[in-house]
C-alpha cells in the first residue's frame, strides 16, 4: 500500500480520535486517552473493511496556525501533506477559511475538504474568499465514516496523480526540446514556445491534454525529418551530377558525357525534381501546422486576468478545439456551422475554459461514436454559440442541479463538480447566459447568449 500523509486541523480532540480510527492511520499525535467521539465503533469497522488502497499517516493541528507551521515544516521535509481536512470554526485563533489561504500559500497542491454545518458560510462567501480551486471540496457535518474513507482514498489519488503528471509534463517537454534542435527555423520557435507548456500544470484540463497535444505536434514533426533524410539522398546524387558537368564544361568528351545521361537515367533525376518540390511543400505545411498548435496553445493556456477585449468568438472555439483535438477526434466528429458574428467585449481566456468544460463533457457522455455540433450566430444585439452532442444525456432530475457548485454524476475523484458551476459564472460576468436542453439517449445542447456589447 502507498503511504500518504493527511493533516486534521480541528478544535475538538475527539474528532481527531474519529478520524484515526476511521481510516486505520498511525498518528504522530498521542490520542489514545481521547474520548471515542461521533462514530459508532460498528460503521468504523465497516470502513476499514472497505480500506486498503492507502497507509495513512495522521497528524494532528488543534488551530489554524499550528496547521500552517506544519505545512511548511512537511513541504521542506519533502514529506508533503496529500489532504487536509479542516474545520470551519476554531476560536480563538483563525477559522477554516483564513487556515486554508496560508496552507495554500505553503502547498498550493494539497487537497482540501472543509468540515462544516454549512449554515456558517454560503457557497458564495466560500468561493468569494478562496477564490474557487478545483482543490477544494466541502463535507457537511455530520458526516459518516465511508464519506471520510471516500474523499481521503480519492483525494489522495488525485493529488498522487497531479505530482506524477508533472513530473511526465516536464519529461515530455525536455524530450520535445531534444528532438527540435535540428529543425527548420519555424521549429526553433515551437522550441522557445515550449515554455508556455509549463503554465498547462496550472491548469487541471490542460494537464490531461498534455500528452494529446504532444502528439499531434510530433506527428508534422514526423514527416518534417522524414524528408529532410529524402533531401539529403537527393543533394548528394546532385552534387555527384554537378561534379561531371563541371568537368565535362571544361574538356568535353563523349564518354563523360554519355556517363552523365546515365547517372541522370539511373537516378531518375527528373522525378526527384519533382518530388523536392513536393517533399519542400509538405514540410512546409507541417512546419505551419505546428506554429497553429503552439500559436493556439500559447494562446488557450495563458494567464487568466479580468481584462476585457474585443474578441471573436469564432476564434475562440477554433482555438479550443486545436487544443482539445486529440481528446475528440477518435470518437467524435466535430460539425461546425460558423457565421459571421460581431466581435464582443470578453475574456478570450475565460471564454476558452468555457467552450473546454463544455467540449470534455459532450466527448465523456458519448461511448463510442458520435456528432458534437457547434454553431454560431448572431441576432438583435446579441451572439449565440450553440453546442450540440448525441452522446448519452441528462436526466431532468439532474439538470436542475447542473449549474451547482460541486455536482457531478462522474466516478468519485474524477473532477471536482465545478467545470460547469464556474462557466455558468464566465457567462455572468460577461453579462451572458447559459441554458442547457437533454434528453436521454438522445443528446445534450447548450446555449450560450452574449451581449455584443
Amino acid at each position: 500500500m502507498n503511504k500518504v500523509n493527511i493533516l486534521i486541523v480541528d478544535d475538538t480532540k475527539s474528532i481527531h480520535q474519529d478520524f484515526l480510527s476511521i481510516l486505520g492511520a498511525t498518528s504522530n499525535t498521542k490520542l489514545k486517552d481521547l474520548a471515542m467521539g461521533l462514530f459508532d465503533d460498528d460503521e468504523i469497522l465497516e470502513v476499514k473493511k472497505n480500506q486498503n488502497t492507502y497507509e495513512y499517516e495522521i497528524d494532528s493541528a488543534y488551530q489554524g496556525e499550528e496547521a500552517y507551521e506544519m505545512v511548511k515544516s512537511a513541504h521542506s521535509a519533502n514529506k508533503r501533506y496529500s489532504v487536509a481536512f479542516v474545520d470551519m470554526r476554531m476560536p480563538p485563533g483563525w477559522d477554516g477559511i483564513k487556515t486554508i489561504q496560508h496552507l495554500w500559500k505553503v502547498d498550493k497542491d494539497i487537497q482540501v475538504v472543509i468540515c462544516s454545518a454549512y449554515s456558517d458560510y454560503s457557497w458564495n462567501e466560500i468561493i468569494g474568499e478562496l477564490e474557487v480551486s478545483d482543490n477544494l471540496l466541502i463535507l457537511k457535518k455530520p458526516f459518516e465514516p465511508i464519506e471520510i474513507s471516500q474523499m481521503a482514498s480519492s483525494l489522495s489519488k488525485k493529488w498522487e496523480l497531479t505530482r506524477d503528471l508533472t513530473k511526465q509534463l516536464d519529461y515530455t517537454e525536455n524530450q520535445l526540446k531534444v528532438k527540435m534542435v535540428d529543425l527548420y527555423e519555424a521549429n526553433k520557435q515551437l522550441k522557445s514556445n515550449q515554455k508556455q507548456l509549463v503554465q498547462s500544470e496550472k491548469m487541471a484540463s490542460i494537464g490531461l491534454l498534455a500528452a494529446g497535444v504532444a502528439h499531434e505536434i510530433n506527428n508534422p514533426v514526423g514527416f518534417i525529418s522524414s524528408n529532410l533524410g529524402s533531401l539529403k539522398e537527393y543533394i548528394n546524387i546532385f552534387e555527384e551530377l554537378l561534379v561531371k558537368y563541371n568537368s565535362y564544361c571544361k574538356v568535353p568528351n563523349d564518354g563523360l558525357l554519355k556517363e552523365i545521361n546515365d547517372l541522370r537515367k539511373e537516378e531518375d533525376v527528373d522525378f526527384i525534381l519533382d518530388d523536392v518540390k513536393s517533399l519542400l511543400k509538405e514540410s512546409q505545411e507541417g512546419t505551419e501546422r505546428v506554429k497553429k498548435i503552439v500559436k493556439n496553445l500559447k494562446s488557450f493556456a495563458r494567464p487568466d486576468d479580468d481584462s476585457m477585449e474585443l474578441i471573436d468568438l469564432n476564434d475562440c472555439i477554433e482555438v479550443t478545439l486545436t487544443v482539445l483535438r486529440n481528446e475528440l477526434k477518435y470518437k467524435c466528429n466535430i460539425n461546425k456551422d460558423f457565421n459571421s458574428i460581431p466581435h464582443i467585449n470578453g475574456n478570450a481566456g475565460k471564454l476558452n475554459q468555457v467552450f473546454t468544460n463544455i467540449l470534455i463533457n459532450a466527448g465523456q457522455a458519448i461511448e463510442e461514436h458520435g456528432d458534437i455540433n457547434i454553431k454560431t450566430y448572431s441576432s438583435n444585439k446579441q451572439v449565440f454559440v450553440e453546442i450540440s452532442d448525441t452522446g448519452s444525456g441528462i436526466s431532468e432530475e439532474n439538470l436542475k442541479k447542473l449549474f451547482d457548485p460541486f455536482f457531478t454524476t462522474k466516478k468519485v475523484g474524477v473532477g471536482t463538480g465545478l467545470g460547469l458551476s464556474i462557466s455558468h459564472g464566465i457567462i455572468e460576468k460577461h453579462k451572458g447566459k447559459i441554458e442547457v436542453k437533454s434528453e436521454i439517449n438522445v443528446g445534450t445542447s447548450f446555449i450560450i447568449t452574449l451581449p455584443i456589447k
